[in-house]
């Protein structure tokens, strides 16, 4: 996947795309709008090349900056819930 280097995104290797989604993976990014740390064109590019590989990705922008308001962590919580609905082992 794409790696995070001192704040620069660091490009997957050629064939990871395949990989991948041959190993069905499934990723979620969540930014806010006005984080000051690590601005959110960082996430922006994330995403894009998330989606150039074809893996599935939840993203969610919200309000604020550089911190974890309970909305983001819902939203989360949604999908992983969803993620792992869709991925039940039969008992």
């Amino acid at each position: 996947m794409t790696d995070t280097l001192n704040g620069t995104l660091v490009e997957p290797a050629t064939g990871l795309g395949s990989r991948l989604r041959d190993a069905a993976m499934q990723a979620y990014a969540s930014h806010g709008v006005q984080e000051q740390i690590l601005g959110i064109h960082f996430a922006r590019h994330a995403k894009q090349v998330l989606d150039g590989l074809g893996v599935p990705l939840g993203y969610q922008e919200h309000e604020g900056g550089h911190r974890l308001p309970g909305a983001m962590a819902g939203d989360f919580l949604q999908w992983l819930s969803l993620q792992l609905d869709q991925h039940a082992i039969p008992r």
